[in-house]
């Protein structure tokens, strides 16, 4: 059976897949068919374009969760096809799109830095296994951008840092005992390794820590103890033994404990064995053993 669409009049089959169903109607199907119906409705929309959004929205706001589950059917239902929408739309507009997105993060830091710190939240293995792909593949740029963002955010960074520190004291201390637990042998085996490689830094620690318990003012750097080796070419100060030959030590001249200050004024590079023998004596009182 045949019927003709009152707006076009072409004849269609009297089934659902042509036209609306009506109840009213004895026929059961609406006088105008799909095509028509759905330009007309368009048409109508296009010409009253305010209300029919606020006719959306007014139904949206007393039928949330049915809208709510439409709106999830259709994407289901379309995902393929509007993502090939959205994907060309996006390539049409690529440039307008950045920059409303770069214009809407300058005017919205606050509520940017939020909902990425949420999304974070909800998506952290998987933000951090990414992150942790990308430094593998991409070391020197990653490093190159991290020092930039250092050198760029230094102050706010180490402001930042000491805050944690004050705020989360305790719990800093117990995870750096359980990695030291954890990893003695490795650790260990790497402050061996750093103190043969950096025997001047290890001699003036030494010494500062010294002159820190006494009380002593004055602070000694490894570059001192190196202009100092020179200066004395290579040689102990107190007898003609070559300090290539030993570990040399740092020797206060006047001692810590007899008043001596912790300046590279005060320091000198003996053997072990003048060191030991001159021990806390003054120059005067010290005379150095003979070979």
């Amino acid at each position: 059976m045949l019927q003709a669409c009152n707006v076009c009049h072409s004849e269609f089959a009297l089934t659902a897949e042509f036209w609306h169903r009506q109840a009213k109607r004895k026929c059961g199907f609406s006088e105008t068919c799909k095509e028509c119906a759905k330009r007309r409705a368009r048409e109508w929309a296009d010409a009253n374009r305010e209300r029919t959004r606020e006719n959306q929205r007014s139904y949206a706001a007393a039928n949330p969760a049915k809208v709510a589950e439409t709106k999830r059917a259709s994407n289901v239902a379309n995902r393929d096809k509007i993502a090939e929408r959205n994907r060309r739309y996006y390539e049409e507009n690529a440039e307008r799109l950045r920059q409303y997105q770069r214009d809407y993060i300058a005017g919205n830091p606050d509520k940017v830095k939020e909902r990425k710190r949420l999304a974070h939240i909800e998506n952290r293995e998987a933000d951090n296994a990414r992150t942790r792909a990308n430094a593998a593949a991409n070391p020197e740029r990653v490093s190159a951008s991290s020092r930039a963002y250092y050198q760029q955010n230094a102050e706010a960074l180490k402001l930042k840092q000491r805050e944690y520190k004050a705020a989360n004291r305790d719990r800093i201390l117990g995870s750096q005992r359980l990695r030291r637990l954890a990893n003695r042998d490795r650790i260990n085996a790497d402050i061996r390794a750093w103190k043969a490689a950096n025997p001047e830094r290890v001699r003036a620690t030494v010494a500062r820590y010294r002159a820190l318990k006494r009380g002593a003012p004055g602070r000694i750097t490894a570059k001192d103890v190196r202009t100092q080796y020179a200066r004395q070419r290579g040689t102990c100060f107190y007898c003609p033994r070559s300090l290539a030959d030993c570990q040399f030590q740092l020797d206060h001249y006047i001692p810590l404990s007899r008043g001596g200050s912790n300046e590279p004024e005060n320091m000198v590079l003996a053997c072990p064995t003048c060191n030991m023998a001159k021990g806390s004596k003054l120059p005067n009182e010290f005379q150095p053993p003979k070979e």
